[in-house]
């Protein structure tokens, strides 16, 4: 499914640039990893669900992009993600979520504005591109 492949490839990532510890992956894997998610997060799909569930209103938490109709912000998403929580554990904590659909969205977003230009810079760094 595409929502999960988006966590599976993110999260290590993630975990990677946030603990600085490339020496998890070997260079191919990594390399593998980038290529997936950026195909994933740059399709037409991903747009989609960016434009449906994610929205960005001065007012709202700041002006941070939040889930629409909600105050949730991407990035408490995001870090819950990074903490160990599944889609379900989101969705149970904060009731005011529809659907799974909200929360890939928000983690399309978080890797699409937050994230690829660290990581494109870092693994081009280490992979030597």
């Amino acid at each position: 499914m595409f929502c999960e492949a988006v966590i599976n490839e993110l999260k290590p990532l993630v975990m990677m640039e946030e603990y600085n510890n490339s020496d998890a992956y070997s260079k191919e894997e990594i390399k593998t990893m980038c290529r997936e998610l950026v195909k994933l997060a740059s399709s037409e799909k991903a747009k989609k669900l960016i434009k449906n569930n994610i929205n960005i209103d001065k007012k709202v938490r700041f002006g941070k992009p939040t889930i629409k109709n909600t105050r949730i912000t991407v990035e408490d998403i995001a870090n819950m993600v990074f903490e160990g929580y599944n889609v379900n554990d989101i969705l149970e904590q904060y009731p005011s979520l529809d659907c799974e659909e909200q929360v890939y969205a928000a983690l399309l977003y978080y890797f699409n504005h937050y994230i690829r230009n660290s990581l494109r810079f870092k693994v081009c760094m280490y992979l030597g591109w």
